[in-house]
């Protein structure tokens, strides 16, 4: 890294900002940080510069915007105090840059320093500011610092600031290419001092629910923000992040072109660029993963965070290098985050992480950052659409996977159902490319057009804008590739089942009951109300189906499709459908082959997580326990890690339970126990006898089930029992089985 200290430099030329006599105090402006409106008067009183109204998108800051005035610089250099940034530029510069049309190729590991377009007069102004990466760019391992003259500090604005802005780029994992006029970076500007402006961490609470836990639960306001490495259930595999790719089918990782106009779905395949990665299998406890030296990571937090209108933050990393570690964290968070999800559960934050000279292990709920609460000065009209429902994505120049919103994830994308039938969930732009679900799906609504006329007229301009805006979301049931049954549900507080067919030959064999856990499932989280109209016939030839899922016959329907035949309608509170499903969801189940070849079992048996992993791992056979009763001899299990992995992970008969000494125990099965000699003695300590459990038939999950996920399905609390507890009718337990089954699918 270079220092700059010398005391003299030849000036190189730069922009020099006219004055503009004006003392803005804004009297009536709250200290805090300035919103969009406050933004735009800015740009009238010429103290924002070449700023273009129109152009501020964003509740809290202004982008930032490169010109064609730059520098291949020897390395990195710190700002000084007594230093404009010209100087500094002259000193440490290799080459000003060749620009052809306006784009330019950076090559990783290289440092580059531009002018930035905007340019600031704070003269006699109570005005600072704070920049940052912007999120898509550091999901790159691009490094952008704002470089201001005379100030010591990256991305400070001090108060009165009046000469050119810069920024430092440096990309590190890929070469790139850039274009004049792209934003790396953004500013916030704050009226009075920032430190003036933060929210302490006891008045939190007065702006009520801020930050939830996985399960959508609010949890206590706090200024730390630690790292989840559990599976994000929309990727599935264990994946908890991504790790960038230092080759492609064995050659260098090509150059990103970021000057294309990329498709709303991405541009670059991501596989070619990343790969996903998941906790190391051989560290019990606590969940652990390996960063490898000068590699990239892309990680979500635990918490998840719903901001008000009145609230900004900034993400701060605790430190910028964590021992071997580079953290980062494009650090605002505009206020309105995670406010207009539809699940309502809030929305992570995103760390950039790089090993630097040794591998070095992270934990899970390790504290990576800290969180700076701020007072918006006016509240925020808008809300940042584009990340509020972040999960744990890539940069927006990388295709996505097949997406689904969390919540969604928890149920699952493909079921297969006995050996022969497959059930495809459609939602969301994304989901609506492969081509051949969208012509399946129309074919099975349009069958019906000799009875509805212009059916075909309906799909094409309400179902699939809905489908694509994520207003309505469709599953369809295929056995062996031939699409057989469909369902579309139309969102809102009374939602609209809008449709639903099961080919004649598919009827009775409870495909419908599993279409409706499926949407009552989704339902639940945004309506009140479920409706549907349908013909009389229809109504009368299932009405013992329709009851049973709570339906009200409410008379005839306000609007009438049908051609001969008069058309009813009918009505249940979510809730109560909800609750109708799980009450009948064990039947429903035991209706299909979900899971390999899982048996239904007797006993949920707590296996601490060090055991569980070598259970895993095929290490241990033998479970010990200092009474046992022999009655649960040929018992099938659920095996369940306990605190703090809390997830069901596997299933296993009890093919015999032996009741013997200590030392008889020892000798028949040692190693299959899965502990060590010494350990092992201190257990059994002053017992007589224990009971020694063979365990066969072990089936691991292929990702384990948290608890947190079937007591959020259930709206009940799972108590995990302290050795094992038996399935009974008439518990939650045989309903929670059954849950698991279909999040295993």
């Amino acid at each position: 890294m270079f220092i700059c200290f010398h005391s003299q430099a030849q000036s190189i030329p730069h922009q020099k900002l006219e004055y503009t006599p004006y003392l803005i105090t804004m009297e009536n402006w709250r200290p805090g940080v300035l919103n969009k409106r406050q933004l735009t008067e800015l740009c009238k009183e010429v103290k924002l510069k070449n700023v273009n109204p129109e152009d501020i998108k964003d509740p809290s800051s202004i982008d930032l915007h490169i010109t064609d005035v730059g520098f291949h610089m020897k390395g990195c250099v710190k700002p000084q105090a007594g230093y404009d940034i010209p100087q500094i530029i002259e000193l440490f510069k290799k080459e000003p840059l060749q620009f052809d049309d306006g784009k330019v190729s950076l090559s990783k590991g290289e440092t580059y320093i531009f002018q930035i377009r905007e340019a600031l007069d704070l003269r006699d102004t109570l005005f600072s500011g704070q920049a940052t990466g912007k999120s898509t760019f550091g999901r790159l391992d691009i490094l952008t610092r704002l470089l201001t003259s005379y100030c010591e500090s990256y991305d400070i604005v001090r108060e009165g600031y009046n000469a050119s802005l810069w920024i430092e780029v440096t990309p590190i994992t890929f070469p790139i290419k850039i274009k004049t006029g792209m934003s790396l970076n953004q500013l916030r500007l704050f009226k009075g001092d920032p430190n003036r402006c933060r929210i302490s961490k006891g008045d939190l609470p007065l702006w009520g629910d801020l930050i939830f836990n996985e399960k959508g639960e609010s949890i206590e306001p706090q200024e730390d923000l630690s790292l989840n490495l559990l599976e994000d259930p929309r990727l599935g595999n264990g994946t908890c992040g991504y790790m960038a790719k230092e080759k492609s089918n064995g050659d260098p990782i090509a150059e990103l072109d970021l000057t294309v106009d990329h498709e709303p779905d991405g541009h670059y395949v991501a596989s070619d660029y990343w790969e996903t990665v998941s906790p190391e299998p051989d560290i019990p406890q606590p969940l652990s993963l390996q960063i490898e030296t000068e590699r990239f990571y892309i990680f979500r937090s635990r918490e998840r965070f719903k901001l008000p209108e009145s609230v900004a933050i900034y993400c701060q990393a605790v430190s910028e290098t964590l021992g071997e570690l580079r953290i980062h964290y494009a650090g605002f968070v505009h206020p309105r985050f995670g406010e207009k999800r539809p699940d309502d559960m809030g929305a992570p934050l995103i760390f950039e992480v790089r090993g630097h000279n040794i591998n070095t292990f992270l934990q899970h709920g390790e504290t990576l950052a800290k969180l700076e609460y701020y007072f918006m000065s006016e509240d925020a009209d808008e809300y940042d659409s584009s990340y509020s429902e972040q999960e744990l994505t890539l940069s927006k120049y990388f295709k996505k996977h097949r997406v689904i919103t969390y919540v969604e994830a928890i149920m699952f994308n493909s079921v297969n159902v006995n050996s022969e039938l497959r059930i495809v969930r459609l939602g969301g732009g994304d989901t609506l490319k492969n081509e051949i679900y969208q012509d399946d799906l129309k074919e099975l609504v349009e069958m019906i057009d000799h009875q509805y006329p212009g059916i075909d007229v309906w799909y094409n301009r309400k179902v699939v804008p809905g489908l694509k805006e994520k207003g309505r979301f469709a599953y369809i049931v295929y056995s062996k590739n031939q699409p057989v049954g469909s369902a579309i549900i139309r969102k809102g507080d009374d939602a609209k089942l809008c449709s639903m067919r099961i080919l004649p030959k598919w009827r009775e064999k409870g495909i419908g009951n599993l279409l409706m856990a499926l949407l009552g499932k989704e339902i639940r989280r945004f309506a009140g109300k479920v409706h549907f109209t349908a013909p009389l016939s229809t109504y009368e030839d299932n009405e013992p189906f329709f009851d049973k899922l709570g339906f009200e016959y409410m008379g005839e329907a306000h609007r009438q499709y049908r051609l001969f035949d008069k058309e009813i309608l009918c009505t249940v509170d979510a809730n109560i459908l909800w609750k109708n499903i799980l009450s009948d969801l064990e039947n429903t189940i035991e209706k299909f082959t979900l899971i390999g070849n899982l048996k239904h079992p007797d006993l949920v048996m707590s296996i601490k997580p060090e055991f569980a992993n070598k259970i895993k791992e095929r290490k241990k056979k033998v479970e010990i326990r200092r009474r046992f009763s022999k009655k649960w001899k040929g018992a099938y299990v659920m095996l369940y890690a306990s605190a703090p992995l809390c997830e069901f992970f596997g299933e296993a008969q009890i093919s015999d339970i032996i009741d013997s000494e200590p030392k008889e125990i020892w000798k028949l099965f040692g190693p299959e126990i899965g502990i060590d000699e010494d350990k092992y003695y201190e257990y059994c300590k002053g017992a007589d006898k224990i009971s020694a459990l063979v365990l066969s038939e072990i089936d691991i999950y292929k990702s384990g089930i948290l608890k947190d996920q079937l007591e959020f399905l259930l709206d009940k609390e799972l108590k995990a029992p302290q050795s094992y507890c038996a399935i009974k009718d008439g518990t939650t337990w045989p309903t929670a089985v059954s849950l698991n089954y279909l999040l295993l699918a």
